[in-house]
């Protein structure tokens, strides 16, 4: 998915619209690129559920389970 998109979704979300509303412009924009109303919902439910920032989970994950170097070589 466009990281763009998601700072839009989070832009939207922000100025207090609802998924529907972001969806439908993230459409006149995005065209068939948009991503889907199920994706705008997931991303809305995290924001709403006090996440700020727009990185991929699986991201975010990589980075808060990476070990140090030194305890890998144990």
């Amino acid at each position: 998915m466009d990281h763009k998109q998601r700072i839009n979704m989070k832009f939207c979300f922000k100025l207090q619209k609802n998924a529907k509303e972001t969806h439908e412009m993230l459409k006149l924009v995005y065209g068939d690129a948009a991503v889907t109303m199920k994706t705008v919902y997931k991303w809305f439910e995290r924001f709403h559920n006090g996440c700020e920032s727009v990185k991929l989970r699986r991201d975010q994950d990589v980075l808060q389970h990476k070990k140090p170097k030194r305890m890998l070589k144990e």
